[in-house]
């Protein structure tokens, strides 16, 4: 477990490092303008992204947690679903772009972005394989390697270009490009484990044929990969949604501002799930059908360690970023710590919501968690519609921090009174 936790914790921060360092070139390089143009593009394509795979990874660690080696069955027409969804999806973006009321750069960055969407597909589907497999070295390989493309093509395109010719739009044609990648070689992965290529750990590998030749069809994909699929939509929407509402109200300039604080709240961010959605999350599915005394005892161990964890962070953050945030991201940007440091307070809140969240994923209860979540994601946006207009920009941090309490409070109440009250 330690080894690999390390494993991933090297990949994942080597590839969070590079994105860092990549969002602070392009900061520094684009104006406000262009880069919040560029942020609101890319965050909007990302919050449709979910719907694409619509939970597909996250319900096959359940279903391998549940059926073992049977859960074969699932894969190939996962796959179907998967690729009948992008087609929708792509559609739904087209037709955004071109009838939504924006400029034409932001039309012709979500138009180009909407291809960024099959690479993170692939990424999904190949690192839920790799969980299962427990292949932790292959698992922190694969996520850091688009974010080093990313980062190299950048610096060749700075090289060749220099700073004053780069744009927005040559920067998303290079996370098209890398994304593409990402899906053709993710995409004969996926597909080796359509033909049962998949080396299945924790479980018994003898095949129960009745089972297995019960094959599912697309409609059965969709009735029990929804619940995933909104969980990570209404994530979005409480995390990053406030970058599209802030573009479209308070203008680009501002949204390039707001982007820099989502920049260093999503590596700090990334810490719980690592945690959780990388590594314990198919471990947790298994004892929630094996050994739900390690459940628990994993439960209440992370809630203290996330908690101890989340204020030390959020101590280091408010200490240090008012002097690192003008050196790395420019003075351009040295108003943004306000909204920071609202921010902060968030983290210990985020940290343990992750740690009582995961429980929730488990069984029947996902469907509760994904009530709980689409009820603070909404009530997210509409606060920070409202306080966007009382105290400007700094309303979304507040509506953050307030959606982030309200989240953990229902999460609690949740896994006390319908996981373990009921199930132990």
């Amino acid at each position: 477990m330690k080894l690999a936790l390390l494993f991933l914790s090297i990949g994942a921060y080597a590839g969070a490092g590079l994105a860092f360092i990549t969002q602070v070139i392009l900061a520094r390089t684009l104006s406000l303008e262009d880069f919040g143009a560029f942020s609101a593009a890319l965050s909007l394509v990302t919050l449709v992204t979910p719907l694409a795979s619509f939970g597909v990874g996250m319900f096959w660690l359940r279903a391998f947690g549940e059926e073992g080696i049977q859960a074969l069955r699932w894969i190939k027409p996962s796959v179907k679903f998967t690729l009948l969804s992008i087609v929708l999806i792509l559609t739904v973006i087209y037709l955004w772009a071109f009838f939504a009321p924006h400029s034409d750069s932001t039309r012709n960055l979500q138009l180009i972005f909407s291809l960024f969407i099959l690479g993170q597909v692939a990424i999904e589907l190949a690192s839920s394989i790799y969980q299962l497999e427990e292949r932790y070295v292959n698992l922190a390989a694969w996520q850091f390697l688009p974010h080093a493309m990313r980062f190299v093509f950048l610096m060749f395109s700075l090289w060749v270009f220099s700073s004053q010719k780069l744009t927005a739009i040559n920067v998303a044609f290079i996370y098209v490009f890398v994304a593409v990648i990402m899906f053709l070689v993710g995409g004969k992965l996926v597909l080796k484990a359509c033909k049962g290529n998949l080396s299945l750990v924790g479980h018994a590998l003898t095949l129960d044929r009745a089972k297995f030749n019960s094959q599912p069809s697309v409609i059965n994909v969709l009735s029990e990969s929804w619940p995933f699929g909104l969980l990570s939509v209404f994530f979005l929407i409480h995390f990053q949604s406030s970058i599209i509402l802030v573009s479209y109200i308070l203008g680009n300039e501002a949204a390039a501002k707001y982007s820099v604080v989502i920049i260093i709240m999503t590596g700090i961010y990334m810490f719980p799930g690592l945690i959780y959605q990388k590594l314990l999350l198919p471990k947790i599915h298994r004892w929630a059908n094996q050994d739900r005394k390690k459940l628990k005892q994993v439960y209440l161990k992370g809630n203290f360690l996330m908690l101890i964890l989340g204020i030390v962070i959020a101590g280091t953050v408010l200490l240090v970023a008012p002097y690192a945030i003008p050196i790395v991201f420019g003075d351009k940007y040295v108003d943004v710590m306000l909204i920071l440091s609202i921010f902060a307070f968030a983290i210990p809140i985020k940290f343990v919501a992750a740690s009582v969240g995961a429980v929730l994923t488990t069984g029947a209860h996902v469907i509760t968690k994904v009530k709980y979540m689409g009820i603070i994601a909404f009530a997210n946006v509409l606060l920070s519609f409202l306080l966007i207009g009382v105290v400007g920009i700094t309303g979304v941090a507040y509506a953050a921090l307030i959606s982030e309490g309200l989240l953990l409070i229902i999460y609690y109440y949740a896994v006390n009174k319908f996981v373990f009250e009921k199930g132990m």
